[in-house]
C-alpha cells in the first residue's frame, strides 16, 4: 500500500475544502471537517471489514477507540487533517 505524503494530504485537503457539497452542507452530519489517515486498512480478522468489503462501524469504533478520541479531540494532534469550519 502506498503512504501518501504532505503533496497528497494537501491535496485531499483542498478538494474537500473547495467541494460544492461541503459548502451547501447544513449540518456536522454533512460535511467533513476532521479526518486522519490510517496505516493500516479495517481488518477482516477483527470484524471491522466485511467479505464483501463494507465497513462495520461499530467495530471499527470499538478497536480503534484511541484514533476516535483523538480525532475528536478540542485541539487537534498533528495527525489530524483539519479542514476550516467556515
Amino acid at each position: 500500500m502506498k503512504k501518501l505524503g504532505f503533496a497528497e494530504m494537501n491535496s485531499f485537503v483542498a478538494i474537500a475544502e473547495r467541494s460544492s457539497f461541503a459548502k451547501a452542507a447544513t449540518g456536522s452530519s454533512n460535511r467533513i471537517v476532521r479526518a486522519i489517515l490510517l496505516d493500516t486498512p479495517p481488518s477482516l480478522d477483527t470484524g471491522e471489514a466485511t467479505d464483501k468489503g463494507s465497513i462495520n462501524q461499530g467495530m471499527v469504533l470499538r478497536h480503534r477507540a484511541a484514533l476516535v478520541q483523538e480525532l475528536y479531540a478540542s485541539t487537534p494532534s498533528p495527525r489530524i487533517i483539519a479542514i476550516d469550519e467556515r
